[in-house]
């Protein structure tokens, strides 16, 4: 028996598009995993489109500015840019992914600590009822707050599944995964289209319910976890 009450689980593979075959593997993941598409890759749109058309939901992984020199990509949105050059951005990469729900950050450690360049992409989002999802690259991010200041739905990564790419890495993140899910009742990770990576997370997923976890879309996760936060502030505000 699992102990306890389910706890949930959502996963997003992100960095999909370049690599075809490895693109093509991570649809055949449960259908609660949410798989994330760079936008500039040639194949991102028959790839994005299969994906929706075989029941997962999709993101745009949005190429963001990162801090020092690293090339997060082209057409990324960067510091400087003048809010009407962000959303034209945003709107063209949103056309590369049919079917996206919202977006994720690709890098970004520079852009989502910056609120001013964060607002128009919010505004874009909020205008189109899609989500702002954080894959959190950095500590300083600003994602969750200014994106729920304009009512779009958002919550944060809690693990990266694959900074390390072994077996052994991914397994024991995935574990950290359990760990987070069953103290806080919901969890997020992020992974990529790596061979150990796949075959790790459709691993867990196949024995995930017997042992009390529930895979759930980053919606619904995304949804839970609003509201638990939202039960946590009126706690702390005594009501």
């Amino acid at each position: 028996m699992p102990p306890g009450p389910m706890a949930e689980v959502a996963i997003v593979i992100d960095d999909l598009g370049p690599d075809i075959a490895r693109s093509e593997r991570s649809l055949a993941l449960p259908k609660s995993v949410t798989l994330s598409f760079l936008p500039y890759a040639e194949a991102t749109s028959r790839l994005a489109a299969a994906a929706e058309r075989d029941g997962h939901e999709v993101l745009v992984h949005m190429p963001m500015q990162a801090l020092g020199t690293e090339d997060p990509g082209p057409m990324a949105l960067r510091m400087g840019l003048s809010p009407d050059e962000i959303r034209s951005r945003l709107v063209a990469a949103l056309a590369r992914v049919p079917g996206a729900m919202g977006i994720n950050n690709h890098m970004g450690s520079a852009l989502t600590a910056d609120q001013n360049s964060l607002m128009p992409v919010a505004e874009e989002l909020a205008a189109r009822h899609l989500i702002f999802f954080d894959s959190r690259t950095t500590p300083n991010s600003q994602v969750v707050r200014v994106a729920h200041a304009f009512g779009v739905a958002s919550a944060e990564r809690d693990v990266f599944l694959d900074d390390e790419q072994t077996g052994s890495t991914v397994n024991a993140q995935l574990t950290v995964l359990e760990v987070e899910a069953r103290q806080r009742g919901v969890a997020i990770a992020i992974g990529h289209p790596h061979d150990v990576t796949l075959a790790s997370v459709a691993a867990w997923s196949s024995g995930a319910a017997a042992r009390g976890y529930g895979l759930v879309s980053l919606s619904e996760a995304i949804r839970l976890k609003t509201e638990r936060d939202f039960r946590r502030s009126l706690a702390a505000a005594g009501h």
